[in-house]
């Protein structure tokens, strides 16, 4: 008999770990905030005066404009509910508040401001 490392069912292959697909993948907060630095989509969605939070100026638009282009669901309903998985908070601005911030020349508002909270981390 040869005394051989061969396995009894044939030779030892070493098949190398499959690559990552998702390896450059972006999280949403990072695409998030890819847009929100897009001059391009203010006119739907933009900081606060007070860069800790996030305006909604025009819902209609980001659905068709913008939401298409960065994710796979190009829903409103869909984009806010993974705003609320991150820790995002809604709240609900005066008329007034939204139509104020800068750039804004649209007469369509959704007045709808988000902010991120601290302690929340959730993927």
């Amino acid at each position: 008999k040869s005394s051989s490392t061969t396995p009894p069912n044939g030779p030892l292959l070493l098949i190398p770990p499959k690559k990552s697909k998702n390896k450059h993948k972006q999280t949403f907060a990072m695409k998030l905030m890819n847009i929100l630095s897009l001059k391009e989509c203010q006119s739907s969605i933009r900081w606060m005066p007070n860069g800790r939070s996030f305006c909604i100026v025009d819902s209609k638009r980001l659905v068709e404009r913008v939401l298409p282009v960065y994710f796979k669901e190009a829903k409103y309903t869909s984009f806010t509910r993974k705003l609320n998985r991150w820790g995002f908070k809604h709240y609900s601005l005066p008329l007034n508040t939204a139509a104020n911030t800068p750039n804004n020349n649209n007469t369509s508002n959704s007045n709808t401001s988000s902010s991120s909270s601290s302690n929340n981390n959730n993927n």
